[in-house]
């Protein structure tokens, strides 16, 4: 297989950026190997499921989903998208 088309032409860039990744709020990528099929990276542990699970959990709590909680969500992820900003880093999928 022909591995530029494959990885695409910036992966080994993106590769390099992700390792400089350092934020409280953004998984970190410590490694990446593949095989024949597939392309793997190796990150942070990341608990308690995707984003949307949560909220969806707290939706069906008597309480729901508080203004607090929905603030510290949003912050934490600003936070994370503007330390990329800063650096030059989009996100692009």
């Amino acid at each position: 297989k022909n591995r530029q088309l494959v990885h695409g032409p910036g992966l080994n860039h993106e590769l390099t950026m992700l390792r400089t990744v350092d934020h409280p709020h953004i998984v970190r990528l410590h490694d990446h190997f593949e095989d024949a099929q597939f392309f793997y990276y190796v990150t942070d542990m990341a608990e308690g499921g995707e984003l949307m699970q949560a909220v969806r959990r707290l939706q069906l709590h008597p309480l729901g989903v508080s203004v607090t909680w929905v603030s510290q969500v949003l912050s934490q992820a600003l936070a994370g998208l503007s330390y990329c900003h800063a650096r030059g880093i989009v996100h692009m999928d």
